[in-house]
């Protein structure tokens, strides 16, 4: 069970230093790769444990397509994954429970209120699509599924190349209105110092301890003018626990003896 605090929350601006971009989901044998979390090191500006890490990418303008008669790319492609929001973990085992607090600051943009800034978006969609986007407005719960952008393709929360926009460019009419109007709600206004604080409670899986970590689930996405943005889930479904290597508490290895 997940219980967040003050999800989300303006803090002071932090300094900069650097930090390094994606890595991969691995997997180790006998564990389902569903069951590990694929990891990110952000581009971002972050604050764990008293910790600065921060950002990166250079600037290059790249020209629009003409309407429609090629896509028109919302950015040019996103990863999602999950970052560590603690520097200290507790350690349990089998039968025994633990409650993993953390404090975490990044400079991103929160999905929550990137889909509620998303009113002009809607004003691009037919009858027809609006029938559908209606419905997943309703059961949007903070996500990175962010429904404005998942109608074109774009969903945040998956990995998204320009070859998955372009396959929605060719099943779409007026793609490219739509996907300005996405473009320019994700651009609107940059990233601000975010907060996520609260607690998990972690249960044990094994007669051996284990020690967790609190993890929260970002997408990375690389805007066309090659500047990299940090999109943060509000669901706090997307706060979990799992070792420093990405396992769950129910798929963390057993430590050989």
């Amino acid at each position: 069970m997940v219980s967040i605090v003050n999800v989300i929350a303006l803090v002071a601006l932090l300094a900069l230093a650097k930090a390094s971009i994606v890595s991969p989901l691995h997997k180790t044998d006998g564990i389902r790769a569903s069951n590990q979390l694929p990891l990110l090191n952000l581009s971002a500006k972050m604050e764990m444990d008293g910790e600065i890490l921060a950002d990166l990418i250079p600037t290059s303008p790249e020209s629009e397509p003409p309407m429609e008669k090629q896509p028109l790319f919302v950015f040019r492609n996103s990863t999602v994954g999950f970052t560590r929001i603690s520097g200290a973990g507790v350690s349990v085992t089998s039968g025994a429970g633990a409650s993993l607090g953390f404090s975490f600051s990044i400079e991103a943009l929160n999905a929550t209120l990137l889909q509620e800034n998303s009113v002009v978006f809607r004003r691009r969609l037919t009858m027809e699509e609006n029938v559908s986007y209606t419905e997943l407005v309703r059961n949007y719960s903070g996500g990175l599924n962010m429904p404005f952008m998942e109608t074109i393709g774009a969903n945040l929360d998956m990995n998204v190349t320009r070859d998955d926009l372009t396959e929605s460019f060719n099943s779409q009419s007026n793609y490219n209105s739509k996907a300005r109007a996405a473009r320019n709600v994700l651009t609107a206004d940059p990233p601000t110092m975010l907060t996520l604080s609260g607690s998990i409670m972690v249960s044990g899986n094994s007669i051996i301890p284990k020690t967790f970590f609190p993890f929260a689930k970002v997408a990375q996405v690389q805007l066309n003018n090659g500047t990299s943005v940090v999109v943060v889930s509000t669901d706090p479904k997307d706060i979990v626990a799992a070792t420093a290597e990405g396992f769950t508490t129910e798929s963390a290895p057993v430590p050989e003896e």
